[in-house]
């Protein structure tokens, strides 16, 4: 089983290398490279939020500067089929990306190999464009990696789409087991204003112990106007929960939009709904519960971020807003204090926004 395994792999390679050389001989046309970039930074203002000790006990009136992206990169297209990308995240210190993708290594699809960015948020993020203000659904509450090392075979059609990756699981970090996760999204622009994105993801983390994620995702978009909804399920098999091992279930759903006012200012609202454990209504809980624990107890969370977007330049956004996050809490689990933020967002895009 091993020797014929092996042998499905060289041969495998072998097939790869020569259908790359043959690709990249057939383009010729240089292209050129250029240095990109993005700046997320906040001022922000706490007026109300749950204590790390003890989420059931507010506090207020913390303060603070933060960035949430500082990133540096540069992309370079040595001809029409043959791209590389590398990023540096200089706010988490880390190589954000790094790959190579072959253009038309089969007729109307493209080969990706290294360090990217995964499908799970990558079409809502778009149609959404102000990632500056907080990450997508799946990835703001920890259920797929916004980024992962593998490998993924996509189509380059303007209609039907689709895009199969294996990777590591493991983020922008290194490998930590032998198995790997595969993620699958398909979808269809239905006219130049209007998509539809479907997105699976399957891990297998250890033996009987599972995730299975599936996500629907509506778009649509105009030179004034932008409206997303997407909406997930999720199947945590065999998780250690409230000390013992189950199955949880969770489940949300994300509607945001932006709407432009004039040349320059638009107003943005985005609103979450996540259950931590759709099929679990009364969670057991020991007391107390620590703010990092507190997840495991199953709540209801409502997120609600609405400001205004004023872009003197394209390339520039400065954006005040309002971000409150509720935690609701289903049978005896503790409750936990809302967290109400006002922020002053500014994000910069180098050379250009997209």
């Amino acid at each position: 089983m091993k020797k014929s395994s092996l042998l499905i792999v060289v041969f495998s390679l072998l097939l790869f290398s020569f259908t790359f050389s043959q690709t990249v001989q057939k383009a010729k046309t240089p292209r050129g490279g250029r240095v990109i970039g993005t700046i997320f930074n906040h001022a922000e203002y706490y007026l109300n939020e749950p204590t790390a000790a003890n989420p059931s006990v507010a506090t207020g009136g913390r303060s603070q500067f933060e960035f949430t992206r500082a990133n540096i990169g540069y992309e370079y297209y040595f001809n029409q089929n043959l791209y590389t990308r590398v990023m540096y995240e200089a706010a988490g210190n880390y190589l954000q990306e790094g790959y190579l993708r072959i253009n038309n290594i089969f007729p109307q699809n493209a080969l990706t190999f290294g360090l990217m960015k995964t499908e799970a948020s990558k079409m809502p993020e778009k149609i959404w464009e102000y990632r500056a203000l907080d990450k997508m659904i799946l990835d703001r509450n920890g259920f797929t990696q916004g980024y992962d090392k593998g490998i993924e075979l996509s189509s380059t059609s303007s209609s039907f789409y689709y895009n199969l990756m294996a990777g590591n699981g493991s983020g922008v970090f290194g490998e930590n087991n032998k198995l790997k996760k595969l993620y699958l999204s398909f979808g269809s622009w239905l006219d130049k204003n209007n998509v539809l994105d479907f997105y699976v993801d399957y891990e297998n983390v250890a033996t009987g112990k599972s995730s299975l994620t599936g996500k629907f995702f509506y778009g649509m978009t105009s030179q004034t106007f932008a409206l997303g909804v997407e909406a997930f399920y999720r199947i945590d098999k065999k998780f250690a929960i409230e000390k013992v091992l189950r199955d949880r279930t969770p489940l949300g759903g994300s509607v945001f939009s932006w709407v432009e006012f004039t040349k320059g200012m638009r107003g943005v609202l985005r609103v979450d709904f996540v259950d931590d454990d759709f099929n679990n209504s009364n969670p057991k809980v020991t007391l107390p519960i620590s703010n990092a624990s507190y997840r495991e107890a199953s709540y209801r969370h409502l997120y609600l971020n609405v400001g205004v977007d004023f872009a003197p330049i394209p390339e520039v956004h400065i954006i005040p807003n309002i971000v409150y996050d509720k935690s609701m809490k289903k049978g005896n689990s503790p409750l936990v204090k809302d967290t109400q933020i006002v922020r002053l967002t500014a994000a910069v895009y180098f050379p250009t926004r997209y």
